[in-house]
């Protein structure tokens, strides 16, 4: 029986496919092999024999436990030069980190880190401490371990935690020897208390921004008085119909309170001892809210505002003059404190 030539073209076209299937394999494991002992070499040579090296496909896995972090961080650079064909996995202990950062949120229930420490005593230290402030359900931590801390890294990530943890809520950025750290709290005298505990990082560059409630409502209290001190809100006679030459003044307490956002503010009344005193409760009543109503009309939001009627029970001057009486007719802006 006599094979035709075309018969025997393709049974030779068939082998070859399928040697070239077979040795598929045989190329793809030889790759991998040849990098691998081709960079071991190179490594080798350059004193780093402490590295060893795999490779899957073009992936490098360097390992190994180096002598130093500057070892560790030269070994590195041996081979970046490799970087635009393979990636390189760098897995070796230490692991040098650029820049070296920490990041802490907390709002007064949930921390939330992120960052790195030098080494497993580290680790171990800085989790300790975390666990006698907070419950586990409080946390979500993801730390690394990696060389390249900066000095008094452990000291200073320790005293950030410690001082924020203090806070009603707050974050801070610990990026190689900065420092930044915002916050609020309710009272000037634990802020300062903060603010010193950063003094002794003399080597870190440090934004500290702690608003205190209690300083700031200081502030506010002090703004409206001045104000007020120039000249108070007038009414209609008997009344408490606002007189329009009153507005600019109103303006300008309605813009002190829109930058106190965090304070209640109570807009209290007071008469002189002319009339009965219900009357004058009643009076100094319903000026205290004409006022509310026109700083409500002008942004400032109803649950920051508190209206008190004192009537004639408060008198700052002598009701038996004249100048005296016109005195104790006034609207007083307290600050309470925070929402």
């Amino acid at each position: 029986m006599k094979i035709k030539a075309w018969q025997i073209q393709i049974l030779g076209v068939l082998a070859l496919i399928l040697l070239f299937i077979l040795t598929i394999p045989v190329f793809a494991n030889r790759i991998p092999f040849v990098l691998k002992t081709y960079l071991s070499q190179d490594l080798n040579e350059q004193g780093y024999d402490w590295v060893k090296v795999d490779v899957k496909g073009r992936h490098v896995i360097l390992t190994g436990n180096a002598p130093t972090t500057e070892q560790s961080f030269m070994a590195l650079k041996a081979i970046e030069k490799y970087s635009p064909i393979l990636q390189i996995d760098d897995q070796i202990t230490p692991r040098i980190i650029q820049p070296y950062s920490m990041n802490m949120d907390w709002n007064g229930q949930l921390l939330k880190l992120n960052g790195y420490v030098p080494n497993q005593v580290s680790y171990t230290q800085f989790t300790k401490v975390i666990a006698q402030h907070l419950a586990q359900e409080n946390l979500q931590a993801n730390l690394e371990i990696g060389a390249g801390a900066p000095q008094n890294w452990k000291k200073i990530i320790e005293t950030s935690l410690k001082g924020l943890l203090k806070l009603q809520q707050g974050h801070i950025e610990i990026t190689n020897q900065s420092l930044y750290f915002a916050g609020q709290t309710p009272y000037s005298a634990k802020r300062d208390e903060i603010l010193q505990s950063f003094e002794k990082y003399k080597q870190y560059q440090k934004k500290l921004h702690i608003v205190a409630a209690d300083e700031n409502n200081k502030i506010c209290q002090n703004k409206f008085k001045k104000l007020l001190e120039k000249g108070g809100i007038k009414f209609s006679s008997g009344g408490s119909v606002i007189d329009k030459s009153s507005y600019p003044l109103l303006e300008q307490l309605a813009n002190i309170a829109a930058l106190c956002p965090r304070s209640k503010i109570s807009i209290e009344g007071h008469t002189d001892n002319m009339g009965s005193n219900a009357a004058n409760m009643k009076l100094s009543q319903e000026r205290a809210q004409k006022v509310a109503n026109w700083l409500f009309q002008q942004g400032i939001p109803e649950q920051q505002l508190i209206t008190i009627g004192h009537g004639a029970l408060k008198p700052i001057a002598d009701n038996n003059t004249e100048e005296g009486r016109a005195q104790n007719r006034r609207i007083e802006f307290v600050v309470k404190g925070g929402q």
